[in-house]
């Protein structure tokens, strides 16, 4: 594998495509470290078996729902988005004249962007989610005490 030339009007350019991986990464690893507490505290809630009234149980049910809702969205913002077109411009040879891979690099740039973008619009929705299944359930554990 050859190292392609880097110009120094395209250092900045690189520095933001290594910027937007290194976010692709963070949202990637937000989203599957909540994925894994939400599946967790779902499990726990789900297999709790106490006496339940009519308040109580329509609490925990709709929080239990919200929070699957919010860990299906958790499971679309870490499922891959690389789709047919991604894999058109790879299997192209980018490096070339300087002009084709300042070209490509920007394409991947904005490519990446708009994924990191919607993911954590994505993450955005499914934390919020939680919130209020958390608040649901909470309001459920304290209506047994009633």
């Amino acid at each position: 594998m050859h190292e392609s030339p880097v110009e120094p009007d395209d250092e900045q350019l690189v520095e933001e495509l290594a910027a937007i991986r290194g976010e692709l990464f963070r949202v990637d690893n937000k989203s599957g470290t909540l994925l894994t507490l939400a599946g967790a505290g779902f499990a726990l809630v789900a297999a709790e078996e106490p006496q339940r009234g009519p308040l109580t149980g329509g609490l925990l049910a709709a929080g239990l729902l919200i929070a699957g809702v919010a860990m299906l969205q958790l499971l679309f913002v870490v499922r891959p988005r690389l789709g047919p077109a991604w894999a058109r411009r790879l299997e192209g040879d980018p490096v070339g004249a300087p002009a084709g891979l300042r070209a490509w690099r920007r394409s991947e740039l904005a490519a990446l962007s708009r994924i990191v973008v919607a993911k954590y619009r994505m993450l955005r929705v499914a934390a919020s989610l939680l919130m209020c299944a958390l608040a649901l359930m909470v309001g459920a554990q304290l209506a047994t005490l009633l």
